[in-house]
Formats: structure tokens, C-alpha cells, sequence
């Protein structure tokens, strides 16, 4: 999920994911889009800038494990496993 100005695609957005795989799979990929769910396996490098919101943000929601990836984190897509049902996109996040 992305959240920004949409006048000025990822330009100064972050990346909102939850470190729970069972939390992302049924409450984000619920109802389902036209052309499927997809996840996004995050391997994050040393140093990436990140917020924890289960810390600050709506006590109810802190079972999300919620993070917001910083804006300057550079993310390359490093594989696709398609043998789930589901299919995973394996990205690589790092410092530009």
C-alpha cells in the first residue's frame, strides 16, 4: 500500500506494510481486485528508515505490526514466486 500526494506519484510517499504475513493475506487482500492479490516480501537492508506504528497509533489496530517504510528507501523487485496461491513479489529495500 502506498500513501502519498497523488498529483505526484512516489514522490514524498510512503510504504505502509504489516510485518504479520496472516494479517496482510486477510485483511488486505480482501475483497479481491480484478487481476488478483499479490504480496510483497520485504527484505529490509541495515539502516532502513522506518516508523513502528503499533506503538503510536490506534491501540486496537497494533495486531497489524504496521510499519511505514521512510520515502528514500530505494525497493528493487528481486523474484516472483508463483507456486501459492497467492503470489509473492520479493523486493530488496535499502538506503539510495
Amino acid at each position: 500500500m502506498i500513501a502519498g500526494d497523488p498529483g505526484k506519484p512516489g514522490e514524498d510517499a510512503v510504504t505502509a506494510a504489516s510485518l504479520n504475513r496472516d494479517v496482510a493475506i486477510e485483511e488486505f487482500t480482501r475483497p479481491e481486485l480484478r487481476g488478483g492479490a499479490v504480496l510483497i516480501r520485504m527484505e529490509l537492508a541495515p539502516g532502513t528508515r522506518l516508523g513502528w506504528v503499533a506503538s503510536v497509533g490506534d491501540k486496537s489496530l497494533a495486531y497489524q505490526q504496521e510499519v511505514l517504510l521512510h520515502p528514500s528507501m530505494a525497493q528493487r523487485i528481486v523474484g516472483v514466486d508463483r507456486s501459492g496461491p497467492i503470489p509473492v513479489v520479493a523486493v530488496e529495500v535499502s538506503a539510495r
